[in-house]
This record gives structure tokens, C-alpha cells and sequence, in this order.
């Protein structure tokens, strides 16, 4: 999820980003697999909005 989101918005699909985002909000990931998703991205800011406070 986190590399579509990631992927959406560097080709300018910004409308796919919410579905996506969603998605990725409704897992549920210990610290260290936030931090390994985080990695992954090269922008780990574009997930912010969708990182729950619970993780």
C-alpha cells in the first residue's frame, strides 16, 4: 500500500491516493514493521496522514 501511494503521487493520480491510504490505515503494524514500511518509500512523509496513532 505504502508503494502505491507512494507511486500515485509521483504520476500524478493523487484521486487513487485516499483508496490506498485507507488501506494502509486499516492494517495493523507493530513499530518495527511502521519503521520497515517507512523505509521502503522513498518519501516516508506522503504516509503520515494515514499512520494511525495506535501503532
Amino acid at each position: 500500500m505504502a508503494g502505491l501511494i507512494e507511486l500515485a503521487t509521483a504520476l500524478d493520480k493523487a484521486e487513487r491516493v485516499p483508496e490506498w491510504g485507507a488501506r494502509l490505515q486499516a492494517l495493523t503494524l507493530t513499530l518495527e514493521q511502521r519503521a520497515q514500511v517507512e523505509q521502503y518509500v522513498a518519501d516516508p512523509t506522503l504516509l503520515t496522514p494515514w499512520w494511525t496513532d495506535s501503532t
